[in-house]
């Protein structure tokens, strides 16, 4: 099947981080090899896979613990939905009794101040800037009510799942409300003019890239789970530590993608604010062999599967962008994105390196249950019935449908034959990911 040239370059640059497959004779090796035809077509690489040093690093600004603010009623409500939601996906998936706080979720507009402290003119203006439907609808949600007014989107690495059971996410009193609107604001791309936006094109616009800046920041915590993982691998002489320092401003750059996200909300005349995703403990994976076992699992779900997958949304999204600051704003995002899956391909053969026979079977095992999540996640923030709305292209908006092929197409010509080359039965994994009931992630 012949793919459109913003999904030829997709696959190009996914394949450029994986280093694996027939696309990679072409992505990786241009000098014997020639190269990539998407890229013969833009005249542009993909973006250097080595990221550079992290300006938010160590930023206490960033912390999320000073994103916390006192809740009102109304966001209260909301909240308790996103918490009925949250422990019902944690415990077997949504149900009827699910709907009625999803579609609360999804159609509660903010018309009008949502917080009892804020002056009155400053709450006729958010009412202005934010008359489209409430982001705060997971993907989950979406599936269930049918919910297509917004572009739900897979960015930011979830917490890998694990076959152990886990309690429910841990929420604080009173629960997380993100607000990054004043370090957004100052990140705001100057050429958006939101007022020459339709309603339905702002709108959809507004949510995805609100569910973006969520995503992107609450998935923070993944990278800093996985980078104490890694320290604990060069404690044990597995690795070197100068190999995994670059793995250290991860989680910095993902809650800078946040704020970046979140300008662009502002730009386009939202607010930088929404509830914070649920807090997940990551998994140590107790059912494997050891501690190697734990890591590789984690950086096969982070880095080899999730991250890859980003590489390629993004990379579609980005070629189909006019010139200009949003483009550029978005070609930083995929730059780190970029090097956060070639960081975990190019440290996997290593680790495997120092993986027993037995090791290799409970990640060839684990390998169903990550492919699995990996679709259930990606499907649930790709609705198929989301059509982009005209001109949405140059606002980095996709049509469900299409990025649910890119994302088939990225599994099943990069990552899939990628860990066949590592000597991973990958293929016999994703095959079978669904020939059994497996357990549900935690």
């Amino acid at each position: 099947m012949s793919l459109r040239p913003s999904y030829e370059f997709a696959l190009a640059a996914a394949a450029r981080v994986s280093c694996c497959g027939a696309l990679a004779s072409l992505a990786c090796h241009p000098a014997t090899s020639g190269t990539p035809p998407a890229e013969i077509e833009t005249g542009e690489p993909a973006p250097a896979v080595v990221a550079e040093p992290d300006p938010y690093s160590g930023n206490t600004e960033l912390d999320p613990s000073t994103r916390v603010a006192p809740i009102s009623a109304q966001r209260l409500t909301l909240e308790n939905c996103q918490t009925q939601v949250s422990a019902a996906i944690e415990h077997g998936g949504l149900g009827a009794g699910d709907e009625s706080c999803c579609r609360t979720l999804a159609s509660n507009v903010m018309g009008g101040s949502t917080d009892e402290s804020v002056d009155p003119t400053t709450a006729q203006e958010r009412s202005t800037r934010d008359s489209e439907h409430w982001w705060s609808i997971t993907g989950e949600c979406c599936a269930l009510i049918q919910y297509s007014e917004a572009a739900c989107t897979p960015w930011g690495p979830p917490t890998p799942p694990s076959r152990l059971a886990q309690p429910a996410p841990v929420r604080s009193s009173p629960p997380i409300w993100l607000d990054l609107r004043s370090l957004a604001q100052a990140k705001r791309p100057a050429s958006i003019a939101e007022d020459t936006l339709d309603d339905r094109l702002r709108a959809a616009a507004i949510a995805t890239w609100r569910a973006r800046m969520v995503n992107e920041y609450g998935s923070a915590p993944v990278f800093e789970g996985l980078f104490a993982q890694l320290e604990r691998m060069v404690e044990l002489g597995l690795l070197d530590a100068a190999e995994i320092d670059r793995a250290r401003s991860f989680a910095g750059q993902e809650r800078r993608h946040g704020i970046l996200c979140g300008a662009v909300v502002e730009a386009l005349g939202g607010a930088a604010e929404a509830p914070a995703l649920a807090e997940r403990e990551f998994p140590q994976h107790g059912d494997g062999k050891g501690e190697l076992e734990a890591c590789l699992r984690n950086l096969l779900s982070i880095c080899c599967l999730s991250e890859t997958v980003a590489v390629a949304l993004i990379a579609a999204e980005r070629f189909e962008m006019p010139a200009g600051p949003l483009r550029e704003l978005l070609t930083g995002i995929w730059s780190d994105e970029c090097g956060h899956a070639n960081f975990g391909w190019r440290l996997l053969p290593e680790l495997l390196g120092e993986a027993d026979v037995e090791t290799r079977a409970g990640l060839a095992e684990y390998l169903r249950l990550a492919f699995a999540e990996l679709e259930t996640h990606e499907l649930a923030h790709l609705p198929a019935s989301f059509v982009m709305p005209p001109g949405g292209a140059a606002y980095g908006l996709c049509t469900g449908a299409d990025a649910r092929a890119l994302f088939y197409a990225t599994v099943e010509q990069v990552i899939v034959p990628g860990l066949e080359a590592r000597g991973l039965p990958a293929r016999r994994a994703w095959e079978s990911r669904r020939a059994e009931p497996l357990a549900h992630s935690a």
